[in-house]
């Protein structure tokens, strides 16, 4: 992978996480909705095979670390069983995000599949990291813009203290 876009997506991912931490605006009120407890844990799933994947197929070294040999093996051989290891973390990941706005699913939806497609045609390299760099964007903008905390709350680090709200006033015990 050119170190280029690497550094390019790493940087975009971070303003956006960054902007996440820093703005008291997001995520955007009006079109923020929560990811609960279930959810998180299919997205992460999700995450850690879609990282996985793409960390074996642009990484060779990660084949010498215990185990991954085989998985490097069969993720490369871009056959049937690679194919399965890229589409059931698509698929969990998809699954944890289906609360979100329906515009931002279907967006990421069809990044995904386009990141699937340019993978097993065998097209151009700088196709499927176009569709890698698009996908990234957009699951960081769904999750930096849109996505609260399971109460609606901004989720993002423990800014806020227990029992504030929003505007930082506590509650009292309802």
């Amino acid at each position: 992978m050119p170190l280029s876009f690497t550094v390019a997506l790493l940087a975009v991912v971070a303003l956006l996480l960054v902007l996440r931490l820093l703005l008291p605006g997001l995520p955007v009120a009006a079109l923020a909705r929560p990811v609960r407890g279930t959810d998180a844990a299919l997205i992460g799933a999700g995450l850690l095979g879609l990282l996985l994947h793409c960390g074996v197929m642009f990484s060779p070294s990660l084949a010498g670390l215990p185990g991954m040999g085989r998985l490097g093996a069969v993720i490369n051989g871009l056959g049937p069983g690679s194919a399965a290891l890229f589409v059931v973390p698509t698929a969990l990941l998809l699954t944890g995000l289906r609360g979100q706005q329906p515009l931002a699913w279907l967006g990421l939806a069809l990044s995904l599949t386009a990141v699937g497609i340019t993978m097993y045609n065998h097209g151009p390299l700088t196709s499927h990291l176009t569709a890698i760099f698009v996908s990234v964007v957009l699951l960081t903008v769904t999750g930096a813009l849109l996505v609260s905390g399971p109460s609606g709350t901004r989720s993002s680090g423990g800014l806020r203290a227990p029992g504030a709200s929003s505007s930082g006033q506590a509650h009292g015990n309802h």
